[in-house]
């Protein structure tokens, strides 16, 4: 047992939170890919001891990757009386400038690129998804007769 801010309760490990995230609810397999890499990183921790300085203290590369999932499981959290509620910082990230292709290089690349692979690039360039993006398309996502995608990762 642990005492919080609102009295006394059990001490949840992050593990058996995610287990419970996991049973509630049907979650998007990159939802889950997110909280495979949070418990690498956070490991058997208690989900009360969870703070910002654990969350300061992952990489830069891997605190929106940390910072949302953490989020969105403490709030499941709290709900349960797990936790207190958290309130984190939000994630300040060097903005790096933005590199592009002229059109006659995004055509090289395009037809350089493998055969397989040119209808991704031609549907990446003509629709500015990211790759993620254009991986986790399902197929009722599509919309032929239409031509048109809706983007949306979960």
């Amino acid at each position: 047992m642990c005492i919080g801010l609102y009295g006394e309760r059990e001490a949840i490990t992050l593990l058996v939170e995610v287990a419970a995230y996991l049973e509630a609810e049907t979650r998007h397999q990159a939802t889950k890919n997110y909280l495979s890499r949070l418990l690498d990183f956070l490991k058997d921790m208690r989900v009360i001891d969870i703070n910002q300085a654990k969350v300061d203290s992952s990489p830069a590369t891997k605190k929106r990757a940390v910072n949302t999932p953490i989020s969105a499981l403490l709030r499941f959290a709290v709900q349960r009386g797990w936790c207190d509620v958290p309130v984190f910082a939000s994630i300040k990230i060097k903005e790096k400038s933005v590199t592009f292709l002229y059109p006659g290089e995004i055509r090289m690349l395009i037809e350089m690129a493998a055969p397989h692979l040119e209808p991704l690039l031609v549907f990446l360039v003509g629709t500015g998804a990211r790759a993620s993006e254009a991986i986790e398309l399902e197929w009722e996502q599509r919309d032929l007769r239409g031509r048109m995608v809706v983007l949306w990762q979960k």
